[in-house]
């Protein structure tokens, strides 16, 4: 009985050691991939951005060095109450309830002065890029819900912001298509 009780002692003492060892390997790992990787941002600032959003906009740059090589991936952060949020990227259609929960309380979008102002702070965040895409495509449209901001082609249809109002101008919501229709 007694032998039974040290092997039993010494076997969870064993694996104590052991998970104890392997959360330090854990952190070793971890900094390890930590200093393989370099991150730069800066502040991505206009007056349209401070009329129509209530937060600060960051474009972030991470850079992972692997191998001979290095991979690079950018993201765009806004700040609001101390709290930071990943802003939804334009690669497909979706909502962006992200980018929605920023917009400012006071900024209303009923006029084509707001929608100028909404599309400047549009370009700000998501520069108009030319590949696969047409610049002259941009444009800014009245629907019967909000307002369309397009922002090139994809494929034979329109792809940019769909922003949907309430009869005060307010943004209720935000979303990307690849599917607007011309």
């Amino acid at each position: 009985m007694n032998r039974q009780l040290f092997q039993v002692a010494l076997a969870a003492s064993l694996l104590w050691t052991g998970s104890w060892a392997m959360a330090d390997e854990k952190e070793e790992v971890r900094k390890e991939v930590l200093r393989r990787i370099e991150i730069e941002s800066s502040r991505v600032e206009s007056l349209a951005l401070k009329k129509a959003f209530s937060a600060t906009f960051y474009d972030v740059t991470i850079k992972i060095k692997e191998g001979g090589g290095s991979s690079t991936s950018k993201m765009l952060l806004a700040k609001k109450d101390g709290k930071f949020v990943n802003l939804e990227s334009t690669v497909t259609t979706q909502k962006m309830p992200g980018l929605q929960s920023l917009v400012s309380k006071d900024f209303k979008l009923k006029t084509e002065a707001d929608a100028k102002v909404f599309e400047e702070a549009l370009d700000k965040l998501y520069p108009v890029r030319s590949f696969g895409s047409k610049k002259k495509a941009k444009a800014v449209k009245k629907t019967d819900n909000g307002w369309a901001f397009i922002r090139g082609t994809f494929f034979k249809d329109l792809k940019g912001f769909e922003v949907t109002t309430d009869a005060a101008g307010t943004v209720t919501a935000i979303g990307y298509s690849l599917e607007i229709k011309k």
